[in-house]
């Protein structure tokens, strides 16, 4: 059985019994992780970033160079996935480790972590002689029926000397080195004498000597690693930042590692390197990076990815808050519109940022224009900032009179800082007029004019663009690149909706699947669909279809909920016009099918299944079209087909055609990768397969620098998966009625990289790669866009700046939303209210801008139905997932009665350390309870 993630997700998949051997080498102490590229996954694909996956009875082989006899310890971080059955005798995988053949020890464990928390296991001690010797770590205990199926997975092996049967085993050199230091130190370095290095030291393939006010670092191999004295982390918060000044010649990614006492290994998290050999601050707030904690005794940094570079480091220090001089960084520089005509108005905009600890003083911008390009009369080509705390927005109001394309050059100078300088396509395309459409006398979005086409191709729509509803743009922005053409848009208005029908329908695109979230009852972004799309003037030319996004927790799935929910989609959607049916079935995708598995077994779900399509014949339907994402592996689609499903497809495949291990990868293997993951799915010859593409992959936006992407992606290329996917679909047509259809992942997923949308980098150009590989009309065609109609869309609140929220106006929750599982939430009656769907729900506020130093308190006034402890979270500029140390509990008292609470959460290092960006509050942690909130104010007393 495989389980893959899948943009954080877990698809279960299952396989045959086989036997592999992957060989590694081991320098005693030493640790081989399975990120290392020169190793294969086992069994399978083996597509799972940073584990080794075992799919299937097998085993791997790691040989070890011992350089003194001695006692021993072998360490593995292993992870498993029992069977689906729950009566499965040997519920559990059983992993065994042996040592030259079982010669020098044999150990044997039955593995109950998942992957969220695995578990390192520790052999006994054993005496091994100087020399080369052997480790084996094997899964014995698999099965090929689908329902007793499970998995093992390996993150990392170690093997270290102990001194007796009760030590743990030195698993590093790094801990070796530590060893050495008797006392922990501040951490805080400043390299000005000559020959002290501070008590840092060489860990590996580096040279290092203090002189000359730095410390120099060369690099000697692939991966040079330097490492601090031993430290002591007392609190988190007042450890939040490493900063550090240093120049460096070549690379382009840095890293900061960090060791905890007790664990082998190490964590790490990138930065981006400023290659220009001159003295730059990096401040890198890493108190919610994973295992930043208390335990933490050491850091290590790799100055640069580059082989043969040079560094040199003048200062680290690890402290609340950024420390060193001002830094100033170019965010954005460019013009403010996706798409602009010429002869309209135009802003340039700079986005400044200081990332370094102290104020920017007595700053200058100076652009240069390239001819053609003139600022409006008025404006000056120089702009001045006295001082710069934090970060501001710098605008000039520009035109170009005619077509041009061709680059502006900034300059910004100053006081205390190092100069820095950007620069930025400016393009003016040819001004096109059309007339609107007319709605109720008002203009409106002009009438589509579908392309025709004799394929069904259809796009993922990700319903996260409603402003409260998710982190949405706010966490786009810092990727100017891919602004949508129509900005940043207030998502579940028709108009909006209709922009999108136009566009899809004109380039060949006949159904979206939108993105739709259901957990017993509880809905949550259903805005875009029910508000935007089945409210919008021309949905008529577009179909849609729900694919279950069943994100759900453990034990939700139920054969009443799976009832419940098929009565939902008949009332509301399945009875529209324009649904998707195959075979005249209503097409549901189901994105986790493991999580109905795993919840109710195969058997009992293909009853539920039959019994979902029985309620829809009852309605006229000739039942329910069942499509199942889904990675390769036959006793997947096996099982799959044995419940009932109609079709095999998938979400994405992010990995696809990469190399096991690696944080990036070009998206040229994509195009083959994935086409080999249809063709095998199809060839098992049991379910239709519906091919999915990919624009590619790029996940940072919600899951930071450390995030899988795809390289080199372009419209012109993801035209070359298109031709593939066409050339499948007329192989292997859908259904009875043998339809063609091929899916894209997706329209707007502009947090995973993977959308076709209009926008900055590539403007219709995908839309345009779907249309010249499906469609029958000609390659010449007029993309119109909202300016070109004298027409404009809602576009989110600007609420960085707000410190006060009053709700009191129907309907406009000033930012707020409901983020999940609250049912009947809103502004109705001068309040912020919801009801707890789950033991799990709140609000939430994005696209913040505020000074936590400034605003120390929070003042809240609500009413709630029950006794309940609230919390308030936030999110940082740097920081951006929501974690217990970033948060504020209290009290609240459920009397019926408003009451006012004032929380000191600058009593929280954490909230004082960066930009506020983002704040949720959860009301109560029990269902069932009603809050209503009068106000919430920040305050500075």
């Amino acid at each position: 059985m495989k389980r893959v993630l899948i943009g954080g997700l877990v698809v279960v998949m299952f396989s045959c019994v086989f036997f592999v051997v992957c060989h590694a080498q081991i320098e005693v102490p030493g640790i081989v992780e399975a990120e290392d590229q020169a190793l294969e996954h086992t069994g399978g694909m083996g597509n799972i970033p940073g584990w080794w996956a075992f799919w299937a009875n097998a085993s791997l082989t790691v040989k070890c160079n011992v350089k003194e006899k001695g006692l021993y310890k072998v360490a593995v971080q292993s992870a498993g996935t029992p069977a689906l059955d729950p009566d499965t005798e040997e519920k559990w995988p059983k992993m065994v480790v042996e040592i030259d053949g079982g010669d020098a020890g044999s150990f044997e464990w039955e593995v109950k972590e998942d992957m969220g928390k695995p578990k390192v296991y520790f052999t006994d001690a054993f005496t091994l002689n100087r020399g080369e010797h052997i480790i084996s770590i094997s899964f014995i205990n698999d099965y090929a029926a689908a329902a007793s199926d499970r998995n093992l997975f390996i993150d990392w092996i170690g093997i270290g000397p102990v001194k007796n049967q009760e030590d743990k085993p030195v698993l590093t050199l790094g801990e070796k080195l530590l060893k050495e230091d008797r006392e922990s130190v501040l951490p805080d370095w400043t390299f000005d004498k000559e020959k002290n290095l501070q008590g840092w030291k060489v860990w590996q393939d580096a040279k290092i000597d203090a002189a000359e006010g730095a410390l120099k670092i060369v690099a000697a191999g692939k991966e040079p690693l330097i490492l601090s004295p031993r430290i002591e982390i007392k609190n988190i918060a007042d450890f939040a930042w490493v900063s550090f000044i240093m120049k460096v010649d070549k690379g382009t990614k840095g890293e900061i590692r960090w060791m905890r006492e007790g664990e082998p290994g190490m964590e790490r998290r990138v930065f981006d390197l400023i290659a220009d050999e001159q003295f730059h601050v990096y401040a890198i707030n890493i108190s919610s990076a994973p295992k930043w904690d208390k335990r933490v005794i050491a850091i290590a940094l790799r100055p640069s990815d580059a082989n043969g570079a040079r560094a040199e480091l003048k200062s680290v220090r690890i402290a609340e808050k950024p420390k060193g001089p001002a830094e100033m960084k170019v965010m954005y520089f460019g013009l403010e519109e996706a798409i602009n005509r010429a002869g309209q108005d135009a802003d340039l905009i700079c986005v400044l940022e200081n990332i370094g600890g102290e104020p920017g003083e007595e700053i200058n911008l100076s652009v240069l224009l390239p001819a053609g390009v003139q600022v409006m009369e008025g404006e000056r080509t120089t702009k001045k900032i006295k001082v710069l705390e934090k970060k501001e927005e710098i605008r000039w109001f520009i035109q170009g009179p005619n077509p041009i394309q061709d680059i502006a050059r900034l300059e910004i100078t100053g006081k205390n800082f190092t100069p820095v300088s950007a620069s930025a396509v400016l393009s003016f395309t040819a001004k096109i007029s059309v007339s609107p459409g007319i709605v109720e006398g008002k203009p409106y979005v002009p009438e589509p004019k579908p392309a025709k086409s004799n394929y069904l191709v259809g796009a993922y729509y990700f319903p996260g663009w409603k402003q409260g509803a998710h982190k949405g743009w706010a966490a786009i922005k810092n990727f100017p690149e891919r602004k949508p053409v129509l900005g940043w848009y207030q998502e579940g208005e028709p108009d909006i909706a209709d922009w999108h029908i136009k566009w899809a329908v004109e380039h060949g695109i006949s159904f979206f699947a939108y993105d739709w979230y259901w957990d017993r009852g509880a809905r949550q972004l259903d805005h875009a669909l029910n508000n935007g799309y089945l409210k919008s003037r021309y949905r008529k030319y577009l179909m849609f279809c729900i694919c279950w996004c069943n994100h759900n927790p453990d034990k939700t799935s139920s054969e009443q909920d799976l009832l419940k929910v098929t009565n939902y989609w008949l009332k509301n959607y399945f009875k529209e016009p324009e649904y998707l049916k195959i075979d005249n079935k209503p097409v549901v995708i189901i994105f986790s099918p493991d999580r109905i598995t795993k919840d109710m077994g195969v058997e009992k779900a293909k009853i539920a299944f039959e019994k979902m399509r029985e309620l829809c014949r009852k309605e006229g339907f000739s039942g329910l079209y069942l499509a199942a994402c889904a990675y390769p592996g036959k006793g997947t689609v096996e099982a799959l087909k044995e419940e009932g499903y109609d079709a095999v497809t998938g979400y994405n495949y992010p990995s696809a055609g990469a190399n096991s291990g690696e944080k990036t990868s070009p998206y040229d293997l994509a195009i083959q990768g994935y086409n080999a993951i249809w063709e095998e799915i199809a060839g098992y010859g049991l379910l239709d397969y519906i091919a999915v593409t990919d624009p590619g992959w790029d996940a940072r936006p919600w899951h930071g620098e450390q995030a899988f992407t795809r390289t080199g992606k372009h419209p012109d290329k993801f035209k070359k998966m298109l031709e593939l996917a066409k050339g499948f679909t007329d192989k292997h047509p859908v259904g009875k009625d043998k339809l063609n259809i091929v899916l894209a992942e997706a329209w707007n997923e502009f947090g995973e990289g993977d959308f076709i949308e209009p926008h900055r980098e590539f403007g219709f150009g995908y839309l345009d790669a779907i249309r010249e590989v499906f469609t029958t009309e000609s390659k010449g065609h007029q993309d119109v866009i909202p300016q070109d109609a004298g027409l404009s869309v809602k576009q989110w609140q600007d609420i960085s700046r707000m410190i006060a929220w009053e709700f009191n106006e129907d309907g406009n929750g000033e930012g707020w939303n409901p983020l999940m599982n609250l049912n009947d939430a809103g502004v109705a009656g001068g309040v912020l209210k919801g009801t707890s769907a789950t033991n799990d729900s709140a609000f939430r506020s994005s696209e913040l801008e505020i000074n936590g130093e400034k605003f120390p308190f929070i003042v809240i006034r609500v009413k709630i139905s029950k006794n309940s402890q609230g919390q308030i979270f936030w999110l940082t500029k740097s920081s951006q997932n929501y974690n217990e140390p970033m948060s504020f509990g209290f009290r609240i008292k459920g009397d019926g009665e408003f009451h006012e609470y004032k929380l000191n959460v600058g009593k929280n290092s954490l909230w004082l350390s960066d930009l506020i960006t983002d704040l949720r509050f959860d009301p109560t942690g029990e269902e069932g309870v009603t809050a209503e909130v009068d106000y919430i104010r920040l305050v500075e007393k």
